[in-house]
């Protein structure tokens, strides 16, 4: 998790010294010092998600890759959580989690759901 906020602030500042904020923010938070929650499991995807958006809206070209990335980090997003679909209103990839998750009829049945119906 430190790694991936290390990553995200190099990358978003541009330079090295513009990690240290958002390392420095995740030891503040409850993330540090609770029991592993199925959110805990959810949230490094979370984080490589913004990444990867961050990278594929700042490239002047999309790259096929770096799509295919987006929705593996999202899956991997979804799959521990059962409320990530809630942060995820408008990812491409929850009919995919739904065959992952053998038909769980909430993925479906959420506020997403209802809007797309």
């Amino acid at each position: 998790m430190m790694a991936l906020f290390f990553i995200y602030g190099t990358y978003l500042s541009g330079s090295r010294l513009g990690n240290i904020l958002p390392s420095f923010s995740l030891s503040c938070t409850r993330v540090m010092w609770t029991p592993p929650l199925r959110e805990s499991f959810s949230y490094p995807f979370l984080v490589l998600q913004m990444l990867l958006v961050t990278h594929i809206l700042r490239a002047t070209k999309l790259y096929r890759g770096s799509v295919i990335a987006l929705c593996i980090s999202s899956v991997f997003f979804m799959l521990p959580w059962q409320f990530a679909q809630f942060v995820l209103l408008t990812q491409i990839s929850l009919a995919f989690c739904f065959v992952l998750m053998f038909g769980n009829s909430m993925l479906l049945l959420s506020f997403f759901g209802n809007y797309l119906g």
